[in-house]
């Protein structure tokens, strides 16, 4: 008779136990769906780290109403598949290989209610950000008040990369008369600058400056920023 209490009891408490796994596993259910479904704007991942090789990657958008999407700058080595979605869908986000160094685009989304929120993809180069060259082999320049081109030696593996390179050029007269340096462009090889004559007595000096930001291809890293420089001082006329 004891022994079958203890059973009774054994089974009791199996159920039991059984009764409480199920209960917590159905909240868990129902707070994991509120979760993924009731969203007003949200996504897996708002960071992602793409290889350098040619890819495709889908970014799953949880929303509660209709959303539309766009790159924040123009770009051609990446594309998506829609512009626009209703409620809980995905973005396939295609990308051509990165011959060059690390490079980012940004997806912003906007929903019908005006939320806002915005996706980093950061492709992998390679060519890695410490091995990323680029100097004016000339780093000063004296040349005659007559002169009006200069085609300076450019070292640089950027070569897929040269439309990210800004210049930037400051003059050493804090009011100068003119903007006397009219057009930098380069190419792989060559820094071109288009200058006036210089019409006083008296010389004048200007740097030119090149720069290229490259992020990194890490979640949290910081960018680094590679730059040269050449100081071209144009003699005064005689």
């Amino acid at each position: 008779m004891k022994q079958f209490t203890i059973m009774i009891r054994r089974k009791y408490l199996y159920h039991s136990l059984l009764l409480i796994i199920s209960t917590f596993s159905f909240i868990l259910t129902s707070c994991e769906k509120d979760f993924e479904w009731e969203l007003p704007l949200a996504f897996t991942q708002k960071n992602l780290i793409l290889s350098s090789g040619t890819g495709t990657t889908h970014i799953l958008v949880y929303a509660t109403k209709n959303w539309n999407a766009h790159f924040v700058e123009k770009v051609d080595w990446a594309s998506i598949d829609r512009l626009s979605g209703k409620e809980n869908s995905e973005i396939i986000f295609s990308y051509a290989a990165n011959y060059g160094v690390n490079r980012k685009v940004q997806l912003a989304f906007e929903t019908e209610e005006h939320l806002r929120d915005t996706i980093t993809l950061v492709q992998s180069g390679e060519i890695s950000s410490s091995d990323a060259r680029l100097i004016i082999n000339e780093q000063t320049v004296e040349t005659p008040a007559s002169t009006t081109t200069l085609d300076l030696e450019l070292d640089t593996n950027l070569k897929y990369d040269l439309y990210r390179i800004r210049y930037l050029v400051t003059y050493s007269s804090e009011n100068p008369e003119e903007n006397w340096i009219e057009e930098v462009s380069y190419d792989s090889e060559k820094l071109h600058i288009k200058l006036a004559a210089n019409p006083a007595y008296e010389p004048r000096s200007a740097q030119v400056r090149l720069a290229i930001s490259i992020p990194a291809n890490t979640i949290n890293g910081g960018q680094k920023v590679v730059t040269t420089s050449t100081t071209i001082t144009q003699l005064g006329k005689e």
